[in-house]
């Protein structure tokens, strides 16, 4: 029988009537050892492929049943294959969503992206327990309900605590520092600080783009003209953060849009003295590193790492 209705009740029932049955297991068997001295056969398939069934019981099984193990070289290599295509399937499922959120007139409201996130876990029930999903939020979303939704759709919620929390301390004594916590309970604190901090690149995106690159300095009244200019200044600050990962000489120099403004209005400035007074920037004197033309192009820098 097939296994979609070898259920208890049925398997009852027809042992009731006294028939015996052939079926595999509606689950794969996780607790079962090998019987004693059980001889292991190896049988062929219509196209000579080997297959190996060998005794086995498990806690569940009764007297009157007899389990086999079967080793199948290709049902093995099916199964691989179907679990990497799932893997791949719901991966892409997820790389959807991030795209969904993070591209223009693409779904960004919290229950929408729950529900895409819900359906893509209830589509792949059993890929999606192999990896460990976290939804970073800001403190304001840190309250008991939206955990509760996080969790029951199988990710793992991590954020910060409300400043209106309502705490006790084991010492009696309330600390003024910021609490971050994750329902994995596994997880290290540098971890769930680290993943915090990642979010914050947004906030940098809009804070740069408002006080360097004029997000806020806009007149028209125009949804077009207004989509317009808001891309333009966020596009702005992307182009220099590209412009500095490109010519950045260690991963340690840190970004600062004020210090890019800085370096673009020296450079310009040194232009113009290299054109007026005919000065050569390519000269041996001028390409050292501690050179005059170096720290004027670097002058009044917040980061001194970026002048070195």
């Amino acid at each position: 029988m097939d296994d979609g209705i070898a259920t208890k009740e049925n398997l009852k029932m027809i042992t009731d009537k006294q028939f015996d049955y052939v079926s595999i297991s509606r689950s794969s068997l996780k607790k079962y050892t090998v019987v004693e001295d059980a001889a292991t056969v190896t049988v062929y398939d219509r196209r000579k492929r080997p297959i190996e069934p060998v005794e086995v019981k498990t806690p569940d099984a009764t007297d009157s049943e007899y389990c086999l193990k079967v080793t199948s070289p290709v049902k093995t290599l099916k199964e691989t294959s179907m679990y990497k295509l799932f893997c791949t399937r719901y991966e892409e499922g997820l790389m959807l969503i991030v795209k969904g959120i993070t591209s223009k007139g693409g779904i960004k409201k919290y229950d929408k992206v729950n529900q895409r996130i819900g359906r893509l876990v209830q589509k792949y029930p059993s890929v999606h327990k192999l990896y460990d999903t976290y939804l970073v939020a800001d403190s304001f979303f840190a309250k008991s309900e939206v955990v509760q939704t996080v969790t029951s759709l199988g990710m793992h919620f991590l954020s910060r605590l409300r400043d209106d929390a309502v705490l006790f301390y084991l010492n009696r004594k309330e600390v003024a520092q910021k609490l971050y916590f994750s329902t994995d309970l596994k997880m290290d604190g540098i971890k769930i600080v680290s993943y915090y901090r990642s979010r914050f690149q947004i906030e940098f995106l809009y804070r740069d783009a408002k006080q360097h690159c004029g997000l806020e300095d806009w007149q028209a009244r125009s949804k077009y003209k207004l989509n317009f200019h808001f891309n333009a200044a966020i596009t702005a600050v992307n182009l220099a953060k590209l412009h500095r990962l490109d010519t950045r000489k260690s991963n340690a120099q840190a970004f600062s849009m004020a210090d890019f403004k800085t370096l673009c209005h020296n450079k310009l400035l040194l232009d113009r003295f290299i054109s007026v007074f005919a000065i050569n920037p390519n000269s041996a004197k001028n390409q050292q590193k501690d050179s005059i033309f170096t720290v004027l192009l670097f002058y009044n820098f917040l980061y001194l790492s970026c002048a070195k």
